[in-house]
């Protein structure tokens, strides 16, 4: 059963064209194994919790719509085809889609709790080789300043190859398999939150474009700063930075399910609208003739 609400919860994910791209299901069951199966409860209890939300609306609809006779037609046979069409739409569209909204809500809960650990893995996958020791960090800072220094005399954009460089340095340990999943997939994100920790651990307050003397101060500051300090301030903004991500794959999913329901909810109103002006003074004058 919980495999088959996993799977569902995946498909709906197909709307999301980069969540599908290269898409291992060998990879996909190791991150529920080590992300989702510690908070099975939680997980269980929000699609509960949200499939009977769907069910109530879907019920409270049906009442609505029967006493408006939104569902009632004049001719018998249109009758029937329009309870047999509309009836099971609703309930299964609204089953669908609040189970989907339940999982969805589930899992980005389980991953708010499991937040920590994978900053913590992400950390160790990416920098905690350049940080592990005051002696690796001063190694790291000597050579930014020397990419700075080459990049100044050049009057080239060093931007890039400090990220070349910082990813050159990563860890290939394997630490878990979603922290993984999240360097491959958001690497470029990644590498911008670590640069901007740099930045914030030295307290300066700076403007989005930086030139070469506003990096040269950091590096400079950055010999001074203890590796602790470092290494919080850089999970301080991979934290934020994971957090817009979840809540933006959150949100968007969210949004896309209920744009569907509305849509196939509407189906019926409109369909009742076409038949109020256009067919049932037809049927009817047919029938009195």
């Amino acid at each position: 059963m919980i495999k088959i609400i996993i799977i569902v919860f995946i498909f709906s994910f197909s709307l999301n064209k980069n969540f599908m791209e290269n898409f291992s299901w060998n990879y996909f069951w190791e991150i529920i194994k080590d992300i989702v199966m510690p908070h099975l409860g939680r997980f269980v209890f929000n699609i509960l919790i949200f499939t009977a939300l769907g069910l109530l609306i879907a019920i409270v609809l049906l009442v609505v719509m029967g006493k408006k006779k939104v569902l009632t037609r004049a001719n018998k046979i249109y009758n029937i085809i329009v309870k047999v069409v509309y009836i099971p739409l609703i309930v299964i569209t609204s089953l669908y889609v609040f189970s989907v909204i339940g999982m969805s809500t589930g899992i980005y809960r389980i991953f708010s709790v499991e937040s920590p650990r994978i900053i913590n893995g992400i950390y160790d996958l990416t920098i905690d080789k350049i940080f592990s020791t005051e002696e690796d960090k001063e190694v790291f800072l000597i050579k930014m300043k020397d990419i700075i220094g080459k990049a100044k005399e050049k009057n080239e954009e060093f931007s890039n190859q400090l990220k070349d460089n910082l990813s050159q340095k990563m860890s290939n340990k394997n630490i878990d398999r979603f922290s993984n999943y999240i360097v491959d997939k958001y690497n470029e994100q990644i590498y911008s939150a670590v640069l901007y920790g740099l930045f914030y651990a030295t307290d300066i307050k700076f403007d989005k474009k930086l030139n070469y003397s506003d990096f040269e101060n950091v590096l400079d500051i950055l010999m001074k700063i203890k590796v602790v300090k470092i290494e919080k301030s850089i999970k301080f903004t991979l934290t934020d930075k994971l957090q817009r991500l979840f809540n933006s794959q959150y949100y968007s999913l969210i949004s896309a399910k209920l744009m569907i329901w509305f849509f196939l909810i509407a189906i019926p109103f409109v369909e009742f609208i076409i038949y109020k002006v256009w067919i049932e003074k037809k049927i009817i004058d047919k029938a009195t003739k």
